[in-house]
């Protein structure tokens, strides 16, 4: 009795917490969810090892031996790789979530297929978990709809944040709440059942709404495969059911498309392919990295930081602020990718084969004819299908939910009767206190970094100054942009005229992150101002190596140029510049090195129109600068 009492009081207290994720925020951070949640996970986990160890005469190890091989072996890679990684602190950070995600697989299989928990209330928690997202999302869309926001014209929608971040990651966390949904509505009675049902259906629309493509994706080929593999195994009962169950999933697709063709205004970001080209760009730059660094990769979190290195000139065809470097990536949007590139050949095998294993023992149960596991091995293929697409490995509340479904999925009679070694509980102690210690001193760095960045906006030097000195790089060097604290300093010295120590700080930025394009553009503009001018073209031409149209290179590689008397190589330069009639360093620079080199040419001058005209017409031909400069402008 009193050993119930206990699994219910720590199962209600696990409940709550898996409720409240969509709550658990903090807006003085620059990612107001991602080490919230991580402390939540962390509390959760804390929980689950006291627990254990609280009963460990009635623990077990119940984890095949080569699953325990393939995820310690994964957590340690990551974690050695921030012994090795060009930013140990983004290293640092990115391994100690992974060796939490581990470590918290780790206790929900020791609990959950050791019978320890009540996991009807843990259905409890992520199905109130899923009501509070829903009407979270729900008065946001009030709130902005209020504003006299069309959310459903053009692309507004991406102005939901939700309470995640992003409309698409409110969209896969609802994806992963499905499943224990479904698996709360097969052990309730008809009542409940209705709310569960409404409940799902509610989330249906909400998703279809808010237009996550990798969602939708997800629930269509999950539910095709599910679909064939009930029909090829008899699962499906009666015709009848089968004529139901095909005719309304093939009903609910075919509403889809109509819709999209039907409403193509309101629907526009299930129709625009603009994200599809930009994750191959991606996927084609992530290859790259991984032929670099194939056998162990580049380190935990320096994907962000080699990724510019490999071109985002072909960026133009999507978004040229990706092109020109305005906005950058954190992630490949792909795990697969990610994980490959973080730990080379060896980490992804390693991550390939725990995913593979938990659908393996998922499809043991649908052979066995089990419930349980046809709707846990929907969540964990869906699963597979985000991450193929999108980044829910850098998520806590995802991964928390996945550590749930993969405990689900794992068998209960596994070594059943061998106690847990207290070498791995040594190890989990490890790995949480790990998470912890690296959680709670980067929490306070990223204080810190929110108040610079918003000093930065503001145009408060001084405040921006003193912010980024005070930041320890131990802990944080880069911004969730990928900029280098550094280079903030760097901005802040040369506003008060320091620039001497501006060109140290931009050095030591550049020394963070040498990929960065407004990290080599200030540094090469300090050499410019310095008159070292071969440094600043050495680095221009890096920039453009990395940005081939980048507007702001353009031109100071062509004023270096012609200060260094080369003046057919500066013309050449600038004739690779988008006309812009507007950018008054373009048309002096037009006036200025066009005429010196049709002066040395031909003997001639120009006035500011022909030197327009003659640009724009070459332009329009598209002549390239040798067949332009034939013809007289």
């Amino acid at each position: 009795m009193q050993n119930q009492r206990v699994k219910n009081s720590i199962s209600i207290l696990l409940a709550i917490l898996l409720a409240i994720i969509p709550l658990v925020q903090n807006r003085l951070l620059p990612d107001p969810n991602l080490l919230p949640r991580q402390f939540l996970l962390l509390a959760f986990a804390v929980i689950l090892g006291g627990y254990l160890a609280f009963w460990q005469k009635l623990s077990r190890q119940i984890i095949a031996p080569e699953l325990l091989i393939a995820l310690t072996g994964l957590a340690l890679l990551y974690f050695l790789s921030a012994f090795y990684a060009f930013n140990m602190a983004e290293a640092n950070y990115t391994a100690s979530r992974i060796v939490l995600y581990v470590s918290c697989i780790l206790l929900l299989i020791w609990t959950i297929r050791g019978d320890l928990l009540n996991l009807k209330f843990l259905l409890y928690g992520i199905s109130l978990s899923a009501v509070i997202s829903l009407i979270l999302l729900t008065l946001e869309i009030a709130a902005i709809t209020q504003k006299g926001t069309h959310l459903w014209d053009q692309k507004n929608l991406y102005e939901l944040r939700s309470a995640f971040g992003h409309k698409n990651l409110y969209s896969s966390y609802q994806l992963l709440c499905l499943p224990f949904i479904l698996l709360l509505f097969t052990q309730s009675k008809v009542g409940l059942k209705i709310l569960l049902a409404t409940l799902s259906f509610a989330i249906l629309i909400s998703l279809a709404l808010v237009q996550t493509k990798a969602v939708l994706l997800a629930i269509m080929l999950s539910g095709t495969a599910f679909v064939i593999i009930a029909l090829a195994k008899g699962a499906i009962g009666s015709n009848r059911i089968k004529i139901v169950l095909i005719g309304g999933f093939s009903l609910a697709l075919l509403g889809l498309l109509f819709a999209i063709f039907l409403f193509p205004e309101k629907l526009i970001l299930l129709r625009s392919n603009d994200t599809v080209i930009e994750r191959y760009l991606l996927w084609g730059n992530s290859w790259q990295m991984l032929k670099e660094f194939p056998i162990i990769g580049a380190g935990a979190g320096n994907w962000q930081v080699y990724f510019p290195k490999y071109g985002l000139g072909d960026f133009m065809q999507t978004n040229y602020l990706i092109s020109d470097g305005f906005t950058t990536f954190q992630r490949p949007h792909n795990d697969f990718f990610w994980v490959a590139c973080e730990t080379g050949i060896i980490g992804i095998l390693l991550y390939l084969f725990i995913l593979g294993y938990g659908l393996k023992q998922c499809w043991h149960g649908i052979k066995n004819k089990q419930t349980e596991a046809w709707i846990v091995g929907f969540g964990i293929f869906a699963y597979i299908i985000v991450a193929a697409v999108d980044f829910p490995l850098e998520r806590n509340e995802h991964q928390l939910l996945f550590a749930l479904l993969f405990a689900w999925a794992c068998p209960k009679n596994n070594l059943a009767l061998t106690p847990i070694p207290k070498w791995l509980y040594a190890l989990v102690f490890v790995g949480l206190s790990y998470s912890l210690w690296f959680g709670l001193n980067r929490y306070a760095e990223e204080k810190k970094c929110r108040k610079m960045i918003e000093s930065y906006r503001n145009g408060n030097y001084n405040s921006m100054f003193t912010q980024a000195q005070d930041i320890d790089q131990n802990y944080l060097s880069i911004d969730n942009y990928s900029i280098p604290i550094y280079w903030y300093q760097g901005l802040a010295l040369y506003a008060v005229g320091r620039k001497d120590l501006s060109l140290m700080a931009n050095q030591k930025a550049y020394a963070v992150n040498p990929f960065q394009i407004h990290v080599i553009n200030n540094l090469a503009g300090l050499y410019h101002e310095n008159d070292s001018l071969q440094q600043a073209l050495k680095l221009y031409n890096e920039v453009l190596h990395i940005s081939p149209k980048q507007p702001d290179a353009i031109l100071n590689k062509c004023a270096v140029l012609y200060n260094l008397g080369q003046t057919k190589n500066a013309f050449e330069t600038l004739y690779s510049f988008k006309y812009d009639a507007q950018n008054q360093q373009f048309m002096q620079s037009l006036l200025r090195v066009g005429n010196a080199f049709f002066k040395e040419n031909s003997g001639k001058e120009f006035n500011e129109l022909q030197l327009k005209q003659w640009f724009l017409q070459s332009k329009e031909k598209e002549y390239t600068f040798e067949q332009s400069t034939k013809p007289k402008p």
